[in-house]
Formats: structure tokens, sequence, C-alpha cells
């Protein structure tokens, strides 16, 4: 770099060289350096990476270090001997070298670093932008054009346009061309006197007009010495320099002119893998005539001429017929149709330049696929009459035997809505009779066994004293035990008890009669919603015997504490679990277990509990740990039905 008061910077991996005084670049051969300057004189490392200018003649130079403390920025203010390096205090990052710089016009230095994102340096301190700009790649080179836009480069995401940036709070956007994509890979910017921008990269040089989007590529088919650039720039004669891996170019850029549309040909086309005769310099237009329906498959070739150097085209196309529109833009030259119907369609290319000028017309093949006889129209004519007169056939015949059908379906009818109401006649007398039971065993029977218990407890009560004592006693225990059980059939009969809720008050009220004088806690898990659910009078009562068969060898046998009840209920199965936390008893064989209680010797609960189970097509598990407790499963096949309209005085 040369500085504006004429002295010579060279950067070195080892230092930075300073030539004071040298008005010719030829004279630096041979001389000696006037002044050099390593981490000795304030750089951070000895490796030189890039160097800058400001308007103040301020000298910046980034080093790359082995580490990340090498890595940073050092500033030579004019008068200074050595670099005072930014630092954390000054809002500088650590471990950041600057791979690019610009100063705009308020005097401001942005700083591009080679680890991604971005700065600005302002009255002594670094702001670093937190978001908009990618944070891998180098940021390689920045730029502001002739109409006050900033541009970066970056070697990995391509060329971003920072808008507002005289503002605190500028934005940064990705440029995409679709027409041309611009190269991710970008190494250098550069403007010529137009205001079009040059960017050279891993491809060569591609020259972007930020007014009208277009993109032209150089390479060395256009006297590029190498398609890799690295850097460039505008001399005072407005010529551009491009310096590559293998040597330096010169460009004179020129004002644009209108150029000519690019035209399009038809190359060759393919129908059914033959070559159709296209002629070999190709074809503006081409007509195939009329195609049986099995030649419907085709490959089409084209080609775009534009005889403008560095010209590069795209193509759009269409077939007439089967498309809505054109195709969008790309580079592709050949297109395949495959299994077309039927039809007449003509295939339209154009080509388009990178200034988006289009051809003046579009190549064409036109095309007419002839459909098989029994598509053509009077093939079609002939089978709808034929269909017609069938289908009217077909229609008198349905008609009598929908007729016929009709009469026997509402025959049918009949007798099925005959037998519904015999059925619902029945089940209402079938309610009736167990309601007259129920008030009978209730009103009759069940007074009069309450009588002899209550005459017995008297007779009892006179005669405490002499022979009569006990057998007063065992008829006031069969008396009162015959009222309890004629409680229970009372209740299974009922109709107004058929409802889930039933079973679930009576079981409460049954254990909290039975096990709270043992004080055995008892809690109950029982299904929502029990009052909706009606449950068949025979399943009701078994259950509630197998459940107070079980409550009962609890509050006898178990020495509990505490015993839990868990009702479910479903549309096919009704669960019954109950389970103890007693002292248990041991697992034995099934054929045993049928006369085994928990004190070991015979009773008839367990046969009767698995008895009812089985009756109703049930099954029944007990399972014991001497010490842990008991739990018995029962289980019911049932289905359910929901009453939607609950009788509130039913029962």
């Amino acid at each position: 770099m040369r500085s504006s008061d004429g002295d010579w910077w060279l950067l070195s991996n080892t230092k930075l060289y300073r030539f004071a005084g040298v008005t010719n670049f030829r004279d630096l051969d041979g001389m000696p350096p006037s002044t050099t300057y390593d981490s000795s004189s304030g750089l951070l490392a000895n490796g030189m990476f890039q160097i800058f200018e400001d308007s103040k003649k301020n000298i910046w130079v980034s080093t790359r270090g082995s580490n990340a403390s090498g890595n940073g920025v050092a500033i030579l203010t004019p008068g200074s001997r050595s670099f005072r390096p930014l630092s954390e205090a000054d809002g500088y990052p650590r471990g950041k070298a600057p791979s690019s710089f610009l100063e705009d016009s308020r005097g401001r230095i942005w700083l591009g670093f080679y680890e991604g994102g971005l700065g600005v340096y302002e009255n002594g301190t670094v702001r670093i932008f937190p978001s908009g700009i990618p944070e891998t790649g180098l940021i390689t080179d920045m730029i502001v054009d002739a109409k006050g836009r900033m541009w970066l480069a970056t070697s990995v995401h391509g060329l971003y346009r920072v808008n507002d940036h005289q503002s605190d709070t500028p934005t940064f956007e990705k440029v995409d061309v679709a027409s041309a994509p611009l190269s991710n890979n970008i190494r250098t910017i550069t403007q010529d006197r137009f205001g079009r921008l040059y960017l050279g990269g891993a491809r060569g040089v591609e020259r972007y007009c930020p007014d009208t989007g277009h993109v032209k590529r150089l390479t060395v088919s256009e006297g590029l010495a190498a398609d890799f650039v690295v850097d460039s720039f505008r001399d005072k004669n407005d010529d551009l320099w491009f310096v590559t891996n293998d040597g330096v170019s010169r460009l004179t850029p020129l004002q644009d002119e209108d150029p000519p549309p690019p035209q399009v040909l038809i190359g060759s086309l393919r129908i059914l893998g033959r070559l159709a005769p296209v002629p070999e310099l190709g074809a503006a237009s081409f007509d195939t005539g009329d195609l049986p329906h099995t030649d419907n498959n085709f490959q089409i070739d084209w080609f775009g001429l534009d005889l403008r150097a560095g010209e590069f085209l795209r193509y759009q196309f269409m077939l007439e017929g089967a498309d809505a529109d054109w195709s969008k833009q790309s580079d592709q030259m050949t297109v395949t149709y495959a299994n077309l119907r039927p039809g007449s369609y003509r295939f339209l290319v154009r080509a388009i330049n990178t200034e988006g000028a289009s051809s003046a017309a579009p190549a064409v093949i036109a095309f007419q696929i002839i459909p098989p006889v029994w598509q053509r129209w009077w093939f079609l004519t002939l089978s709808a009459i034929a269909a017609g007169c069938a289908i009217y056939a077909v229609y008198s015949y349905r008609t009598k035997k929908f007729v016929q059908i009709n009469s026997a379906l509402e025959e049918a009818r009949k007798a099925a809505e005959r037998l519904r109401r015999s059925r619902e006649e029945r089940l209402i007398e079938l309610e009736r009779v167990r309601s007259r039971i129920a008030i009978d065993l209730h009103d009759d029977i069940g007074a009069s066994l309450t009588q002899i218990a209550i005459l017995s407890q008297v007779a009892q009560t006179k005669n405490g004293s002499n022979g009569a004592a006990a057998p007063l006693n065992k008829i006031t225990e069969v008396s009162n035990e015959l009222v309890g059980t004629m409680s229970d059939i009372v209740w299974s009969i009922n109709p107004a008890k058929d409802h889930l809720c039933d079973l679930m008050q009576r079981m409460r009220r049954f254990a909290s009669d039975v096990v709270a004088p043992k004080d055995i806690i008892a809690r109950f898990d029982l299904p929502d919603d029990s009052s909706a659910i009606v449950v068949d009078s025979n399943i009701r009562r078994e259950v509630f015997l197998v459940f107070k068969e079980a409550i009962n060898n609890i509050a006898k046998h178990s020495e509990a504490s505490r015993v839990s009840v868990r009702l479910s209920i479903d549309d096919r199965t009704i669960e019954l679990d109950v389970q103890d936390d007693g002292k248990g008893f041991e697992n034995i064989a099934p054929s045993f277990a049928d006369t085994f209680t928990s004190e070991g010797y015979s009773g008839n609960g367990i046969p009767s509990m698995r008895r009812r189970a089985m009756e109703m097509g049930g099954h029944l598990q007990i399972d014991s740990t001497k010490g842990v407790g008991t739990q018995i499963k029962l289980r019911m096949p049932r289905e359910l039905s929901f009453d939607d309209s609950i009788i509130p005085n039913r029962g």
C-alpha cells in the first residue's frame, strides 16, 4: 500500500516494512526499509494480515498470530513510533482480525472480520452489529458506490447490501438474482464510472448492475488472467485492474448498448426414441404432422445464439395444451414429455440474455396426437346410445324389483315394529312384577320376620335366666340374618335400583356397617357418571354378594387396618377389585383354595364366590401373600346401556 504522504508499506509474515521518500516503485528493488514494525512495536503478532489508511492519515494494521491472542488490529497515528492495539476496553472483540476496512462519509471506520461479523469504530469505541451478518466466512471487501449504497463481499455467503448505513441501526440484505445467481465466494469489489459493480472471486469476475439486476460473467475467455480473482482496483483513468493467481488483467469499461435479442433454435427431436428429420443447423419452427396415439413420448433439445463476448443465456419453455405458463428461467437445454394424451400441442422455447432481453420469436414445434378408435367421436356416440339402451333396460327391471323389495321391506318393518312393541310390553310387565314382588317381600315377609326378631328379643329379655335363653338367642340371630337377606333380595329385584349408582351406594353402606366397628378404613375408587349406567339385576346381585362375602371375610379373619375397593365398568365388562393389608395366607393349589380360609379351616365363602362368577360367565382370582394382604379380583362380561332419560321418581 502507498500512503497519502508517499510512503510504501509492505506486509509480510514476520514484519511490516515502511519505505519513506520513494517516488518510483521500481526504486524499492534492493532498498532497505526505513522502518520495520513487529510485536515489539505495539502490534499483536508478527503475522501481518491487512493494512488501511483513513482520512486522518492513521494507519490500521490487522494481524493474525498462532493463537487467538495474536488476532486483532492496531493503529499508528501520525508522528507516533509505535502502534496502539484496540482492546476489549475499546469494545473490540477479542480474537478477531479485520479482513477488510472502509471509511464512510461520517468518518467512521467499518471493520469486516476474518471470522465473520461486522463492527464500526467511532469516537474511540468499537460497536459490533448483533445480527444480520453471517458469523461464518470472511468479510473480504466493502465499498460505497456512486449512489451512496454500501456493499459487503463475503467468502461464503456472497454479496450483501447495507441499507441506511449512515444511521446507527442499518439493516443487511443478501443479494439474490434469480436469472443469474451470483457466486457465494466473492473476494473483492470495485465499480466502474457507470455505477456497475465488479465482483471478483472463484468464478472470475461478475459484473452486477444494482439498478437493473443484470449479471454478466467475465472469465479467461474474455482475457482474464485466471478465474480466481483475489483483488481489484479502479485507477484515475477509470480502468479496472483485477489481480489473479496467475497475473493481473486490465479492463476498460464501456457504456452498455441495447443488445440484439438472442436467437433460439430447435436442435433435435426424438419421438419414442426415433430421431425426427430436424435440419442439422437447427430449426426455428417444425411441424411433425399427425401422430398415432402410441407416439406420445418426446425428447426435445435446443440451443441459443448470442454473438456478444462473455454472454451466457438462460431459457424458458412451455407446452401449449399441457402447461399453463412459461417455466422458470434456467440453463436447461433439453426436456422430456412422457405419455402425452391425445390432442393438439405446440412446444415453445425462448432464450433470455443477462440484460433480460428475450428472443424476438420463440422456436416452435407443432404436433397433434390422434386419439385411438375408441376415443373418437363417432365411436363414443354409438357407445353412448348403446349404453343408454342398456341403462334403460336395467332401470325398468330394477324399478319393478324395487317396488317388490319395498313391499317386502315394509312388511318386515311392520313385523319388526310389532315385535318391538311386544318386547317393550313384556319388559314393562316384567318390571311391574318385579316391583310387586319387591313390595310384597318387603311389606309382608320382611315385616313378619322383623316382628319375629323383635318378639324373640322381648322373650329373651323376660326369660334371660332360664333354659330358654339359648334357643331365643338363636331365633333372634336367624331372624336378623333373614331380615338382612330379605333386604338384599328386595334390593336386587327392585327395578328402581338397576343403576350402577345404586350398587355403589349399597356397597358403601354395607362396608361401613361391617368394617367400621373393626376400626378398618375403607377407600372406594368408583366410576364417574354412575347414575346414567344401567346394570342387569342378576349381574348387580352377584357382584354385590361377592363383594359382601369378601368384606365379611376381611372383617372376620384378615386383621387388616385398610381395605380398598375399586369398581370399573365399560361397554363389555364389569370389574371388582377388593384388596386389604391384613395378614394374608400362603397361596395354595386352586383345588384346595376352594375350601381354604385365612385361618386354615374349610368354609363355603370362597367356593360360593367362585360359583357365582362361573355361573355368570366371569372369572374370580384370589391372590394372597402371608404378612402382606389379600386381593380378590372379579371380572364379569356385561353389555351396558346408557339411560339417557333417567326418571327421578322411579324408586
